[in-house]
């Protein structure tokens, strides 16, 4: 399987206030949508375009949410046009698709969301959604 394209298509950042309570942060990403997808490839090779969701809400010690990332993005990726087919077929029937491709597009997806969180979230004065590594100094 070969990713050709990756877009977002709505970015959005919203900080309702400020609060110094303990927070808690909830993720989601989502498939919104399966179809095929049109480029000029030969006779063996099949396009599909997955549309994702992607939203990070930040929760104060009442669960109320004072701030949201939200993001919808579109992947592109090829295959033989027979695997492409019964991606496409499962999809239809039962909106789900292999767990091995599943995984492959999640992370790809997942990969360049947070990323652009982890930017965003910084424009807005927000805290990493995601941990950080830190070094730890040894003393001798």
């Amino acid at each position: 399987m070969t990713i050709v394209g990756f877009n977002f298509t709505k970015i959005n950042v919203e900080r309702k206030k400020i609060t110094n309570d303990k927070l808690s942060i909830k993720r989601d990403l989502s498939i919104k949508n399966i179809k095929p997808k049109q480029i000029g490839l030969d006779g063996n090779k099949a396009a599909l375009e997955a549309d994702f969701n992607f939203n990070i809400d930040y929760l104060d010690e009442k669960k109320s949410k004072f701030a949201n990332i939200s993001l919808s993005c579109s992947l592109v990726f090829l295959n033989k046009k027979e695997l492409i087919d019964e991606i496409l077929l499962q999809y239809k029937k039962k909106k789900s698709i292999k767990p091995e491709i599943l995984s492959y597009l999640l992370n790809y997806t997942f990969n360049k969301c947070n990323i652009q969180a982890l930017l965003l979230s910084k424009e807005v004065s927000l805290p990493s959604h995601i941990q950080m590594p830190r070094l730890k100094v040894e003393k001798k």
